[in-house]
């Protein structure tokens, strides 16, 4: 059966590089986990510190996970077995895999909503009141470092309370999966990742292939356990794991640069999320909050004309993702444009031009239907 043709705007996955497709051939089922394998462990070990230096860690060491959804679990995992503590704090922003890691871990999770009136922030009076007599019993706090609804960085590891939590014993974990590449190589979205004791990052969803994703940490806080019976390597808790996609991302890294070249294109694509911005707030479109990095949340009245509107997208040959973003008080419904190093080179019609002009139609017949 023939695929559809569609733009995706909808993923949160990156670009690589034709020549490293084809370099990783070499690698394919090759065993990182297999430590007598020299040339893999040197692959992984160069791949872990690229990313400790990266987010300015370089004391850290890192675990590679097949995904960014493994790494939060372990991460909380290894902060409930550190703390023997039972609660996770975390925002109504916060990614699925932190509730269901907690749900299996047997962790409760205290959920704070952001705040749509200061660009979906938390606050820390709401913090503050949500865990209220419970401050003993706190495992870890979350903080995501470019969320997936809106792109945003929480600044909830900034708050004093949280700065007091972990003098005590509590764990900060940074999610940093989308956001963790993009925001450290890109001029225009510098944001530094906060010292903490864990940071996940996945990536992929900037640069190189799925199926390698990294738990950053100090090495004690990772507690590494042998396999008595094979050579295992320290790189990965996993006695299998593909050396392909770490191979796509090395060489990938290698085309286009190990820091301009990933500069300009992280750049690039905040501009061209800017620039869709800019048009459509001529139109009158309405924005969830404007870009923090590369997604563009536009806003609907409810959750029927979000999907209303992604019908009509994707019947022009354009996929863009969902925003439900549900507090006490308030829901929010969207649609939210991915503009990822993928994506920017889609240009004129078939591209962002395409995709914009779609929503203007959209949101134009819209008017007319309600005149």
């Amino acid at each position: 059966m023939a695929k559809q043709k569609t733009v995706d705007f909808e993923t949160l996955i990156g670009t690589t590089t034709q020549s490293a497709l084809d370099f990783a051939n070499g690698w394919r089922n090759v065993n990182i986990a297999n430590a007598r394998d020299t040339q893999a462990q040197q692959l992984a070990e160069y791949f872990i510190n690229f990313h400790t230096n990266l987010i300015g860690a370089p004391n850290f060491s890192g675990i590679i996970e097949p995904s960014a959804w493994l790494a939060n679990e372990r991460a909380l995992q290894l902060a409930r077995d550190s703390t023997q503590r039972s609660k996770v704090v975390c925002s109504n922003l916060t990614h699925i895999s932190i509730k269901e890691a907690c749900d299996k871990l047997g962790l409760d999770t205290i959920v704070v909503d952001a705040d749509p009136f200061n660009n979906y922030q938390v606050e820390e009076k709401e913090l503050l009141q949500a865990i209220s007599g419970k401050e003993g019993d706190i495992a870890a706090i979350v903080s995501t470092h470019g969320t997936t609804q809106l792109g945003n960085v929480e600044n909830i590891e900034k708050f004093r309370i949280v700065k007091e939590l972990r003098e005590k014993g509590t764990w900060l974990h940074i999610d940093a999966a989308f956001g963790g590449v993009l925001t450290q190589v890109s001029y225009l979205r510098k944001s530094p990742i906060m010292e903490s004791d864990s940071v996940t990052i996945d990536p992929y969803k900037f640069l190189g292939a799925s199926g390698s994703a990294l738990l950053l940490a100090p090495q004690q806080k990772l507690n590494s356990k042998d396999i008595p019976y094979y050579s295992h390597s320290k790189f990965t808790r996993y006695s299998t794991l593909d050396a392909s996609p770490i191979a796509v991302w090395y060489k990938s890294v290698q085309d286009i640069g190990l820091k301009n070249g990933m500069s300009e294109l992280a750049d690039e694509c905040v501009q061209q999320a800017s620039r869709f911005t800019e048009r459509l707030t001529e139109h009158n479109i309405p924005l969830i909050r404007n870009p923090a990095t590369i997604i563009v949340p536009i806003k609907t009245e409810s959750r029927q004309e979000t999907e209303q509107l992604r019908d009509y997208l994707h019947d022009k040959g354009y996929n863009v993702g969902r925003v439900v973003i549900e507090g006490n008080d308030y829901q929010t419904n969207g649609v939210r444009v991915a503009c990822t190093p993928r994506q920017w080179i889609f240009r004129g019609i078939g591209g962002l031009q395409g995709l914009q002009r779609e929503i203007i139609k959209y949101h134009d017949s819209k008017k007319l239907r309600a005149a």
